[in-house]
């Protein structure tokens, strides 16, 4: 398997595949990248001052991961597409 392109589309969807696939409740919300008031809720729930450096970057990431949720119906078409090119293609 050469480092081409195409072998990084495939990494990447697979990667897209395994955000999609995640649970709100067991993960999302349990490593504070839920909600906005979830998330306030959480932080202060700890001591955590949610105005700090890391909160925009836990709400980029946690919006990184809703939007890959939201992406499933779209993810099911590349996927189809790109398997019927890797059996065309081998």
């Amino acid at each position: 398997m050469g480092f081409s392109i195409w072998n990084i589309l495939k990494a990447t969807l697979l990667v897209v595949n395994a955000m999609a696939i995640l649970n709100k409740k067991r993960f999302i919300d349990k490593y504070f990248l839920g909600g906005e008031k979830a998330r306030m809720d959480q932080f202060s729930q700890y001591g955590v001052d949610p105005s700090t450096s890391r909160a925009p970057l836990v709400k980029q990431i946690g919006d990184l991961f809703s939007a890959a949720s939201y992406l499933r119906v779209p993810l099911i078409l590349f996927n189809c597409l790109v398997i019927f090119m890797d059996m065309l293609f081998g």
